[in-house]
């Protein structure tokens, strides 16, 4: 099965690249250049990890992961930035991001924090209805 990824980034020198690595991975690759995009694409299309910028035109990553994990909190969610802080990084997580990312990352970091994060989120909703059942 064919995991499917959001992709939140409006810089199209980075997101041509990105994009790629993740095809060449096996991964089908949703496009979105802004926050609005994304969550457009979450009404319509079924995907199982948000690989999003921190810096998107309008809302910001930050504020796409509070959005998105309201409405979808199964979702798996990676923020990434060239701008990262501590601060940043602790706020995300907190909405609920799986992992953080600062840019320029290599592309097996890039591939570990995906798998590692869709893994994550399998585990969680595998637990929740393990604890459903009892």
């Amino acid at each position: 099965m064919k995991r499917r990824l959001l992709l939140g980034e409006d810089d199209e020198v980075f997101l041509r690249p990105l994009q790629r690595t993740l095809e060449l991975e096996g991964y089908e690759v949703v496009p979105a250049p802004s926050a609005e995009a994304a969550l457009e694409a979450l009404k319509s299309e079924d995907v199982d990890l948000m690989l999003t910028d921190k810096r998107l035109p309008g809302i910001d990553g930050v504020e796409l992961v509070r959005r998105v994990k309201a409405d979808h909190p199964d979702l798996a969610v990676v923020v990434m930035t060239a701008y990262g802080t501590i601060e940043s990084a602790v706020e995300a997580m907190r909405l609920g991001a799986e992992d953080y990312l600062v840019k320029p990352f290599e592309a097996a970091e890039l591939l570990l924090v995906v798998r590692r994060a869709i893994e994550f989120q399998a585990l969680k909703a595998e637990s929740r209805l393990t604890q459903r059942r009892n």
